[in-house]
């Protein structure tokens, strides 16, 4: 009886034992997963056994340390690209001359400050126009003639007139050349426009005094 007892007793011991020891490493797995739920991936379950749990465990530290460096080349990449966009607007905000982009269809998809400046547009309704309705009819003629010229030889420059939103005509002289992707198919178009009216002022009075 005695044997029997002790037995029992020794059983019970390693039956709580075992138990304890699986419950805790239950526990820090589930506490683990709901942590790597919420984006912390700084989790480290300690390694206590070689059984099967323990064999998770390790996979489980070795699956949060893979993902805490995925997630910190993430943030730097997210952030590099934050301060390249950053720049990038700080430049073409900086620009004293007309800054925009088209795609094929001549829909504006981007613009500098300048843009909304001269034109008397804001960014709401410029989002809405083609760069077609930013020019006279005589330019939309002259322009319709030589675009195709133009994204064949890579780019152009000519002299525009451009019409804002009161109906006012502005001298503009343009340059642009062709967006294109990894494939070097055109998805748009990328120009410059620099008011000259100072400088058709100035060559009118130089032909005049001629």
């Amino acid at each position: 009886v005695f044997m029997a007892l002790l037995l029992a007793g020794t059983g019970y011991v390693a039956y709580r034992s075992f138990s304890r020891h699986l419950l805790g490493n239950i526990y820090s797995l589930r506490r683990g997963t709901e942590r790597v739920a919420l984006a912390d991936f700084n989790q480290e379950i300690p390694v206590q056994s070689a059984d099967e749990l323990g064999q998770l465990a390790g996979a489980f530290n070795v699956m949060t340390q893979k993902l805490a460096v995925a997630k910190l080349e993430i943030e730097d990449r997210s952030n590099k690209l934050t301060r390249a966009l950053r720049e990038e607007e700080n430049l073409m905000a900086s620009i004293p001359d007309i800054v925009y982009i088209t795609d094929n269809n001549g829909m504006l998809k981007k613009w500098n400050q300048r843009m909304e400046q001269v034109t008397g547009y804001s960014a709401q309704e410029l989002a809405g126009k083609s760069g077609w309705d930013l020019l006279t009819p005589e330019g939309k003629a002259i322009t319709r003639e030589a675009l195709n010229s133009w994204m064949q030889s890579g780019g152009f420059e000519i002299e525009l007139p451009l019409q804002v939103k009161n109906g006012q005509v502005i001298s503009y002289f343009w340059k642009g050349v062709p967006l294109k992707d990894e494939n070097s198919k055109v998805t748009g178009l990328i120009g410059i426009g620099r008011d000259i009216t100072t400088y058709k002022r100035t060559q009118d009075y130089l032909d005049q005094l001629a």
